[in-house]
């Protein structure tokens, strides 16, 4: 009887991780079929280096923005990067995971961000689909 109320434990917790497995693919897959992702990194400037700047778009890689960046301001310091999912309705974006190019964001250097998304509400969790903790951005410079 125990070996077989630990296997029936042991199929519904496997189910359970199936799913849980299955939807994130989905998403993945979703995403995948657009052109490309949204993206976001934190840059600072040389000059300013503890200043970072929250550049974001569209891109398929991270590298996109850096790239783009630095044609535009010059060699910057990158201080991680990850994914967001921007809501208009709610006006919140949720910044989540890490980027493969230059790693976890590091939102000690959240310090200036666009002027275009002042009204919006930052929340970060490091897995997609889970609540975010919201981020203050009272010393936030708006440029």
């Amino acid at each position: 009887m125990v070996t077989l109320s630990i296997g029936i434990f042991h199929s519904v917790h496997q189910g359970i991780v199936e799913r849980s497995i299955s939807e994130e693919f989905r998403i993945f897959a979703a995403k995948k079929d657009s052109p490309m992702y949204p993206k976001f990194i934190l840059v600072s400037d040389p000059k300013k280096p503890l200043v970072g700047t929250f550049v974001y778009g569209m891109v398929w890689n991270h590298k996109d923005l850096f790239e783009a960046y630095e044609k535009v301001h010059g060699y910057a310091k990158i201080h991680g990067g990850g994914w967001y999912e921007k809501d208009d309705a709610r006006k919140t974006i949720t910044l989540y995971g890490g980027s493969g190019d230059y790693g976890e964001p590091r939102l000690l250097f959240l310090n200036r961000i666009p002027r275009e998304l002042e009204e919006y509400a930052f929340y970060y969790t490091p897995i997609h689909g889970l609540p975010g903790n919201k981020l203050d951005l009272t010393d936030v410079e708006w440029f």
